[in-house]
C-alpha cells in the first residue's frame, strides 16, 4: 500500500500531500467513538512495541518517484496523516527529515498527542512545522467515553504532554475539537459548560490555533450525531472570547476550494481512489474534488472497483459513501 497519497482538499491545510506511516490493520492510541474509519485494531500507545511496516527508505522511494511524475506544484503541505496515529511509528523525526530535504513545503502533523507524555516521542515531533493535535474533551471521564484510550492512558499524562511540548515546539501548534453527541453516552459537547472547559484548557495549553469540527463522515459509532451549523457558530464564538483570531470552524460552513489537480490513466486513478478511500471514507464528489479529476471520471472508477469487489458503498444521511474491502466488520462498541 502506497505510504505517499493524496493530494486531498484540507480545510485547515488547503492542497495537502499525505504521507502515512502507519498503514493498515488501524494502529492508534485511542479508539474514538466518531473515527471515520471504524474501531482500532491495534491499540497501542508505545512506538517500541509496535513494528514499523514504513521506514524512511521506503518513503524517500515513494515522494522520490512522486515528484519526478507530479512534482510539488499547487501542494500547500505536506502531512502526516491516514490509517492510524504517526506517533507511533519510531522513525517519525528520520522521516520528516527527509521530506524537507526533498520539498520546500511546510510539513505537518495530524496526531491524538495521546502519547507526547513519552520525552522519546516529543522529540520526534520538534521538526514539523505544523502539529494539530486532538482535544475532544475537558476531562477524564468523558476523555475516556469519546476517544477510549489505551489503557495505560490518562488524561492528565496527555495534558503534561502537551505541555512540556509545548515548551519545546516552535512551530504552530493546534487543537483539534471534534464536537457531537451521543445520547446512549449522554455526551453531548457543544453545551455551554463543556465548550468554555475546553476553551480554557485550550488557552492553558498554549495552544496557537483551535480548530473546531463536527461529525460529517459515517463516525465508528452510528449513533453518534453531528452538532448543528447554529452550535458550532456559537462554539467559535465562546473560544474566541479567549483566543481571538485563531478559531476555524472545520466544516462546509468554511468551504477552501481545492486547487486544479492532473491525473490521467483509469488504473492510475483506481490506485489513486483506493489509497484515498483506506484513509477517509468519502462520495465520489469529495474524490472528485480531493484528486481533481471529473465526477464521471471518478464514477467510472469506482464503479470497476466495486465490480472488482476492492471496493463497497452504503448510505449515510442521504449520501453514498464508499470505503475499501479490507476488514471484515465488526462490532463497533467492542
Amino acid at each position: 500500500m502506497a505510504v505517499v497519497y493524496g493530494p486531498v482538499p484540507s480545510w485547515r491545510l488547503g492542497k495537502s500531500l499525505g504521507v502515512d506511516p502507519m498503514p493498515p490493520p488501524k494502529t492508534c492510541i485511542y479508539d474514538c467513538i466518531y473515527c471515520q474509519l471504524g474501531p482500532t485494531r491495534v491499540k497501542e500507545f508505545d512506538p517500541k512495541a509496535v513494528v514499523a511496516k514504513v521506514k524512511p527508505e521506503s518513503l524517500a522511494l515513494e515522494l522520490s518517484s512522486y515528484l519526478k511524475k507530479r512534482g510539488s506544484a499547487g501542494i500547500d503541505y505536506v502531512t502526516f496523516s491516514g490509517s492510524g496515529e504517526p506517533a507511533l511509528n519510531p522513525y517519525l523525526g528520520e522521516m520528516v527529515g527527509i521530506v524537507k530535504g526533498m520539498v520546500d513545503l511546510p510539513v505537518a502533523l495530524l496526531t491524538s498527542a495521546g502519547n507526547l507524555f513519552l520525552p522519546e516521542v516529543r522529540d520526534e515531533l520538534l521538526g514539523f512545522d505544523v502539529v494539530v493535535a486532538k482535544l475532544d474533551a475537558p476531562e477524564e471521564c468523558s476523555f475516556k467515553l469519546i476517544n477510549r484510550p489505551h489503557p495505560k492512558v490518562r488524561f492528565d499524562e496527555v495534558l503534561e504532554g502537551l505541555k512540556e511540548f509545548r515548551k519545546g515546539f516552535r512551530g504552530i501548534l493546534a487543537a483539534e475539537v471534534m464536537l457531537l453527541k451521543e445520547d446512549r453516552l449522554g455526551l453531548d459537547t457543544s453545551k455551554d459548560e463543556c465548550l468554555s472547559a475546553l476553551a480554557e484548557l485550550a488557552k492553558e495549553l498554549g495552544f496557537d490555533e483551535v480548530h473546531l469540527g463536527t461529525v460529517i463522515r459515517p463516525p465508528a459509532i452510528p449513533t453518534v450525531r453531528r452538532v448543528s451549523d447554529d452550535e458550532l457558530l456559537k462554539a467559535e464564538g465562546l473560544f474566541e472570547e479567549l483566543m481571538p483570531r485563531h478559531v476555524t470552524i472545520l466544516s462546509p460552513l468554511h468551504p477552501r476550494p481545492p486547487k486544479p489537480y492532473e491525473l490521467k490513466g483509469i488504473e492510475g486513478l483506481k490506485d489513486e481512489i483506493l489509497s484515498f478511500l483506506v484513509r477517509r471514507p468519502s462520495r465520489a464528489k469529495g474524490l472528485s474534488l480531493g484528486l481533481g479529476v471529473s465526477l464521471k471520471e471518478v464514477e467510472r472508477a469506482l464503479g470497476e472497483l466495486e465490480s472488482e469487489g476492492l471496493v463497497s458503498s452504503y448510505e449515510y444521511m442521504g449520501s453514498v459513501f464508499y470505503k475499501p474491502k479490507l476488514t471484515n466488520p465488526s462490532n463497533p462498541f467492542k
